[in-house]
């Protein structure tokens, strides 16, 4: 049942007899007049009364845009704002009337209409969670005025929910609401900015409405008001204290009459009692529908008593002054319906109420509802079938297999009959496999500090460990884990680097000197500790000056110098940073001497205490006064001193004049001579004595490459010419003197094979200009023979006489025929004086 209360605020009005000013008469329940109105239906029993007007819009939460179907929806109710974080929730009879999460019931009916709102005041765990709502006023109130909130509290009868600490709070600003910034433990609004408390009150109750009074003194212009939990901490926080707020009436004090005091009691379990206010005394009246009530003349009505009790109640208070007209209580009894599903078993029953059903189908019945009234259920009722099940499973050989609390340790077929999961009997067959044990081996590794975890065994040390495991079919599987710890690495590494820039290493990039540690990977897959000593080395500026001499270089870094200037390098100092280098370099002149000298090869040259004794081109370096090379070039040429060898052949009795020495005996006899090129030459003359020679006549010989001789011929004849040349002696034999001549030249040829083509003819006459008489000398052999040790040369001298000579001498030059020389027309030539 729902109680509507319509606000009206009653005036005192001069009522001289109920029955007013017609034949109706107010309080007996008769049409008296027969105008179809029956008491205060009939406008002749009308008090003069006005009714206040709520600042709070909606203040029975009746205006509303839908019904509410779960907690948090007052965006359903008109006007009103969750004021809070924490949501308060709208309850309403086309909807829900209970706290969904909590199934908190609110107490029915309510003091008017059909809605109203609840909410919480902490719950467990989050003391500060306390909802409020809020609405923004129809006009601020005015300060310095008296202003009175009417409205109702209700309690329902959950331990925890029976004592309330409330409060209400205002704002001058309506766009303070809602408050909170999002925080679900925010609390009272007071904790923030803008907002004022008027007043805390405590009320108590228990599955009824209170109807309470605040009266407070505006002193600032409000425009919105905020009610809820007071701002302290509820003690029975954790049990959920929850309670519910309607008919929120406020006006200026003074627009109130006679109010409703309190509602008790469910319309549906157990009586109502409506119970008027007792600040004005006098007569009491009810009325249902404007109807009196005979006989309920009482300050409380029992609306249980009054047939039909659903209607609109009020009382009516009369006193010496006038009449009073209560405030309207609307009495419903709430209809409710719902729907639900149920499931058996093909072998089963279903009780409902006190109907049984074992087919499928849709049935209805009436069942009483929380709050007591009737509840229309309809039942949608499904038939399940019972199913067979084959079930194939799996154990290890030496366990057992469970299924469904049965135990078996063979492989073989079972039956089982059990509950299937929509609830009825099913049928298994259970097919049941033996598996055996498996082996494996794993290997790990990890580093230093570090642990390796294996099926939630940790290693730490190297190792060979066993873990006694589950295979892929459900037997032991032994593991045998193989555990390498493998060592963290560490380094020093002491490096620098130039002022001007930076140092990187393995990424990293310092600018400092200093200690930097590095992690690194090493190659084993470890850490690497790298610890870096890094030094900042200066940049240095120099300049350095060299003197060098004519033809020398200086090199500085990689630059070579050898002309006299100032040159700039950037080079990279022994530290190995930049460096700046000014060279200066001046040029030296060096000196130079040419001398061109000449020495026999028996003689030496000494220049500055160094001997020379060979044909070459020498240089000296010495020190000039300038610190630079003087230099000596000499070009030296080492001329041949000569020595001769020749042979000779001393007849007996005869002589050999040598160089003006006449020679009688043999022996060695030297002559030493300046050679053409001003050095000694040396004729060496060896006189053997032949005692063979026929005829003979010796020569002496001198010269390198020929044979030269003189052999005094007194006597014509034939005559044997014996010549030693060199080591080989020359012979030559039967030389004819028939005349003596004053002049002969003959040819005579040194090897037989360069003989060939010649005849007895190659005879060269000498120039008589030069020489005077010449004589024809005829070779007796075309072909003389030439043996390795002689040579035969047969000279035939003419009879031709030459007038005052009484001897003839024959000065000969035999020379080498070199070969190739044509018809050997450069040879050797004898000539005859």
């Amino acid at each position: 049942m729902t109680l509507t209360k319509s606000l009206s605020i009653f005036a005192l009005c001069l009522l001289c007899s109920i029955v007013g000013y017609s034949q109706e008469i107010c309080d007996n329940g008769i049409d008296d007049d027969q105008d179809g109105l029956i008491d205060l239906n009939d406008d002749d029993c009308v008090c003069e009364s006005f009714s206040p007007s709520s600042l709070i819009p909606n203040p029975s939460f009746e205006d509303m845009t839908c019904c509410p179907n779960s907690e948090a929806d007052l965006n359903c109710a008109v006007t009103w704002i969750q004021a809070s974080t924490p949501t308060t929730d709208y309850l309403h009879t086309c909807g829900i009337t209970e706290m969904p999460f909590l199934g908190y019931q609110m107490p029915l009916p309510v003091p008017d209409g059909e809605g109203a709102i609840g909410f919480r005041d902490g719950k467990p765990g989050v003391p500060n969670f306390k909802e409020y709502a809020g609405a923004c006023l129809t006009e601020p109130m005015t300060p310095g005025v008296s202003y009175m909130l009417d409205f109702f509290i209700g309690f329902h009868d959950e331990p925890g929910s029976m004592t309330f600490d409330m409060a209400v709070f205002a704002t001058t600003s309506c766009g303070n609401l809602p408050f909170g910034g999002g925080d679900q433990n925010f609390g009272c609004p007071t904790n923030g900015p803008g907002w004022v408390e008027l007043g805390a009150m405590t009320f108590s109750g228990e599955n009824e409405w209170v109807d309470v009074e605040f009266e407070f003194m505006a002193d600032q212009a409000y425009e919105a008001i905020v009610l809820g939990p007071a701002c302290a901490i509820n003690p029975n926080v954790n049990q959920d204290p929850y309670f519910f707020f309607d008919d929120l009436v406020l006006a200026e004090s003074s627009e109130f009459g006679v109010p409703l005091m309190s509602i008790e009691g469910n319309i549906c379990e157990e009586d109502i009692i409506l119970t008027t206010s007792d600040t004005i005394m006098g007569t009491y009246q009810w009325y249902k529908d404007g109807i009196a009530l005979i006989g309920e003349t009482g300050q409380s009505l029992v609306v249980s008593s009054v047939p039909e009790p659903q209607g609109v109640y009020e009382v009516v208070v009369t006193t010496s002054l006038g009449c009073f007209n209560g405030e309207q209580i609307t009495v419903t009894i709430p209809e409710y319906a719902s729907a639900f599903d149920a499931t058996i078993c093909e072998d089963e029953v279903y009780e409902f109420g006190e109907e049984v059903y074992t087919s499928p189908g849709t049935y209805e019945g009436t069942f009483t509802a929380a709050d007591g009234c009737d509840s229309i259920v309809t039942l949608t009722l499904s038939v399940l079938p019972v199913f067979s099940v084959d079930v194939v499973g799996e154990f290890c050989f030496g366990d057992d297999y469970e299924l469904n609390g049965e135990s078996y340790n063979l492989g073989g077929i079972y039956t089982q009959t059990l509950t299937a999961e929509n609830g009825c009997d099913s049928l298994i067959t259970l097919t049941l496999i033996e598996n055996s044990a498996s082996e494996a081996l794993l290997f790990e590794s990890t580093c230093t500090g570090s642990a390796i975890e294996v099926n939630g065994e940790v290693y730490t040390e190297t190792g060979y460990y066993e873990q006694l495991l589950v295979n892929t079919v459900g037997c032991d599987s032994f593991l045998f884990v193989d555990v390498q710890i493998l060592n963290v690495t560490e380094e020093t590494l002491e490096a620098s680097f130039c002022g001007t820039s930076t140092y990187e290493l393995n990424g990293e990039v310092y600018g400092e000197s200093g200690t930097y540690v590095q992690t690194l990977l090493g190659q084993n897959g470890c850490d690497s500790i790298l610890t870096l000593e890094l030094s900042l080395l200066p940049v240095f500026e120099e300049q350095i000056a060299f003197d060098i001499c004519d033809g020398d270089s200086v090199e500085v870094g990689n630059e070579v110098y050898d002309t006299s200037g100032t040159y700039v390098q950037e080079l990279v100092s022994s530290l190995g940073c930049d460096s700046t280098v000014i060279v200066d370099v001046v040029v030296l002149p060096i000196n130079v001497l040419e001398l061109e000298e000449v020495v026999c090869d028996n003689d030496s040259l000494v220049l500055n205490e160094t001997i020379y004794n060979e044909t070459g081109e020498y240089s000296q370096v010495l020190a000039g006064t300038n610190g630079c090379d003087s230099l000596i070039q000499l070009n030296l040429t080492v001329l041949e001193t000569f020595q001769t060898d020749y042979e000779s052949i001393l007849c007996i009795n005869d002589q050999i004049t040598f160089y003006g020495q006449e020679i009688t005996e043999p022996g060695i006899y030297i002559n030493n001579l300046v050679a053409f090129n001003g050095c000694d030459s040396l004729i060496v003359l060896n006189v053997g004595l032949d005692t063979t020679c026929n005829n003979c006549v010796s020569a002496d010989s001198r010269g390198d490459f020929g044979l030269s001789f003189n052999i005094a011929l007194r006597e014509q004849g034939n005559y044997d010419v014996l010549v030693k040349y060199r080591e080989e002696q020359v012979r030559f034999d039967a030389v004819s003197l028939d005349k003596v001549r004053s002049l002969a030249t003959i040819f005579v040829l040194e090897k037989e094979r360069l003989y060939q083509g010649h005849d007895s003819k190659d005879i060269i006459l000498m120039d008589e200009a030069r020489y005077g008489t010449h004589a024809d000398i005829l070779m007796k052999e075309k072909r003389p023979t030439i043996s390795a040790s002689q040579i035969k040369a047969y000279v035939d001298i003419s009879d031709k006489q030459v007038e005052g000579l009484d001897e003839a001498k024959i000065n000969g030059y035999f020379g080498l025929i070199m070969q190739g020389v044509e018809q050997g027309r450069v040879g050797s030539k004898f000539s005859f004086n």
